[in-house]
């Protein structure tokens, strides 16, 4: 029947008499996720890259440029209008690519080097990523997404469940934070 990683849409479904039939495609979204047939996260990472350039783009100059407005303040604008939609659903990817890292880290960069000042395309700006990032205390963007993802394994375990059920996530926690420490 279906492979494991092929995406299907249900359609034309008759509820009454258990009667539906199912189409193959490609892709499928729901609620702003989007699942490939070959289980590729790197579309789903453009989309979230061109979903959070389309709320950069009109507050870019006006809010996250404005020296009359604090860093701090900027930031935290550029977390929840910026960040929210470039990092959402990132916690439910199984695994991250480099070109998904890319995607996200293009848009993640671009946002904060407004925020600090220091955009690429300014002739007198030579600081790295890295000294950005240090500029404004945050941390990179693989960090971000293994942030979001160990904090989302933290909401799976704060879940009421049965007792052997919940040791055992707390085993794979334990696992999963160590290797994150490392």
């Amino acid at each position: 029947f279906f492979k494991q990683k092929t995406a299907y849409e249900i359609r034309n479904c008759d509820w009454s008499s258990d009667v539906c039939s199912s189409d193959l495609v490609q892709c499928y979204k729901h609620i702003g996720g989007i699942v490939y047939d070959d289980a590729s996260v790197v579309p789903e990472a453009i989309a979230r890259a061109s979903s959070a350039l389309n709320a950069f783009g009109p507050i870019a100059t006006t809010v996250l440029g404005a020296r009359s407005i604090s860093a701090r303040i900027r930031m935290l604008l550029a977390k929840s209008l910026v960040f929210s939609r470039l990092m959402y659903n990132v916690c439910t990817w199984s695994s991250v690519p480099t070109r998904a890292l890319r995607e996200l880290n293009a848009v993640y960069m671009r946002t904060i080097r407004r925020v600090a000042g220091e955009m690429r395309f300014s002739a007198q700006c030579r600081l790295t990523d890295l000294e950005v990032r240090k500029m404004v205390n945050e941390p990179s963007i693989d960090c971000c997404v293994a942030k979001a993802r160990l904090n989302n394994l933290a909401a799976v375990l704060r879940a009421p469940r049965s007792e052997e059920h919940t040791s055992e996530l707390q085993s794979q926690f334990r696992i999963s934070y160590a290797v994150f420490c490392l």
